[in-house]
């Protein structure tokens, strides 16, 4: 759904909201963890309307909502126009916190957020083969059952941090990075002069084939050799007899 935004793009400044826009005082969950590169964050509000929600551009990279509550409503504004999307449970957002940011909030949410700075996507997309992905795609209120049961599974480690094991979530985190960079992932793919840069996958596969083609290259020669002995022997032979 769209429609023409008539509210200007002016981001205020103010130390009584997050690093997302929200009012700490309109929060009543606000509970953060980090591991294997992802900072993991979940926020909660009752409020039937939270004022309006507006974010300036940073160098955090990107962050990844999963709604664990039906019937949030947000109201997004672009440069021309306004988008409005309703959150279902399991649906989820990426937006890159790069660009300008700002909404209308209206009925409660409850969120888990996955904030990915640039440097760990770089060496998620690395670990998962996929060195080409620098760039998540924004997506709004969609549907991830998968990502959204991986999320849920780090709530009693956001409830009580100092009983988590370090080890489960930095495994759960590598998961969901794993996911997020497959499903989400913007692929470029360099053209031209430029030399696209294999994967240690692809490196392992071409180096196989390699070794395949050689040692097969080999065997046909020695093959070559054996056949053609037997000939050459012959005539050199006759060659004496006759001399």
């Amino acid at each position: 759904m769209l429609r023409k935004s008539t509210t200007p793009l002016e981001i205020p400044t103010d130390e009584s909201t997050d690093n997302f826009g929200c009012p700490f005082d309109k929060l009543y969950r606000n509970q953060t963890i980090r591991g294997a590169g992802l900072t993991v964050l979940r926020k909660g509000s009752r409020e039937a309307f939270l004022q309006q929600v507006s974010t300036l551009p940073s160098d955090r990279g990107f962050v990844v909502g999963v709604s664990t509550v039906p019937g949030h409503t947000r109201r997004i504004f672009h440069e021309h126009h306004a988008t409005t999307h309703v959150f279902e449970p399991d649906s989820i957002y990426i937006r890159s916190l790069g660009e300008t940011y700002k909404a209308d909030l209206a009925a409660p949410f409850d969120f888990l957020l996955l904030e990915i700075s640039p440097d760990s996507l770089a060496l998620i997309a690395e670990e998962a083969d996929l060195p080409t992905v620098s760039a998540l795609n924004t997506i709004t209120a969609h549907p991830d059952r998968v990502l959204a049961n991986l999320a849920r599974a780090l709530i009693p480690a956001l409830e009580n941090p100092e009983k988590a094991s370090r080890l489960f979530v930095d495994q759960l985190t590598a998961a969901i990075g794993t996911h997020v960079v497959h499903q989400y992932g913007d692929r470029v793919i360099s053209t031209g002069s430029r030399s696209r840069k294999l994967s240690r996958t692809q490196e392992n596969v071409a180096s196989r084939s390699s070794s395949t083609i050689f040692t097969a290259t080999s065997r046909s020669r020695s093959s070559r050799r054996l056949a053609v002995s037997p000939a050459v022997i012959s005539s050199t032979r006759s060659a004496k007899r006759l001399a």
